[in-house]
C-alpha cells in the first residue's frame, strides 16, 4: 500500500493541493497555512479524498484567514470534498469558486 501524501505547491493566486487531505497529510496543509499565504486561496481540483481531520484543517484554516481579515477560499472543490463538508454541516461556512 502507498503511503499518503498530499502535495502543496504555491502558485500567485492558490495553494495546489492534490491527493489525500486526512489524518496522515493534515499536518502538511495547516503546516502551509500557518504561513499566511497572501491570498487564503485553496485549489482542490486535484483532491481525491477527504476525512473529518481534512474538514478540521478547513476550518482551522479558515479561523486563520479571518484572523488576518481575510476569507478562505475553495476553489475546484471536488464532489469528496464538497461531501465531507455536508457531513460535517459545515459547508456554509466556506466561500466556493467553482
Amino acid at each position: 500500500m502507498n503511503e499518503p501524501t498530499i502535495i502543496i505547491q504555491r502558485d500567485a493566486s492558490a495553494l495546489r493541493i492534490s491527493g489525500r487531505i486526512d489524518l496522515h497529510t493534515s499536518p502538511l496543509l495547516l503546516k502551509a497555512l500557518r504561513k499566511k499565504p497572501r491570498c487564503y486561496c485553496l485549489d482542490l481540483s486535484d483532491v481525491s479524498y477527504m476525512d473529518s481531520s481534512g474538514t478540521a484543517t478547513l476550518i482551522e484554516g479558515l479561523r486563520m484567514a479571518r484572523q488576518d481579515g481575510q476569507q478562505l477560499l475553495l476553489m475546484h472543490v471536488p464532489q469528496a470534498v464538497q461531501s465531507a463538508l455536508q457531513l460535517a454541516g459545515v459547508s456554509e461556512l466556506f466561500e466556493v469558486a467553482n
